[in-house]
């Protein structure tokens, strides 16, 4: 996946649910990179991952399986 379609889609899966924000901590991704392909891994660099809670992980995961037809396992 190029690196600039990968984070339009990450964009639009902010847009539509914005990242949360613990206790008042601004979340914020910089860019996402896709860099394995079998199975698919993709990296997000962003300012406090540890931060990011697992349902919002998992959101991101399927938002990323609908667009780029990824099978679920």
């Amino acid at each position: 996946i190029p690196t600039s379609q990968l984070n339009r889609v990450i964009e639009k899966a902010v847009i539509r649910h914005s990242l949360p924000s613990p206790n008042g901590v601004y979340l914020r991704i910089y860019y996402s990179t896709h860099f394995e392909t079998k199975p698919p891994r993709i990296a997000l660099v962003m300012n406090r991952p540890r931060l990011l809670h697992f349902s919002y992980k998992r959101y991101l995961i399927n938002f990323l399986r609908d667009n780029f037809n990824f099978e679920d396992n």
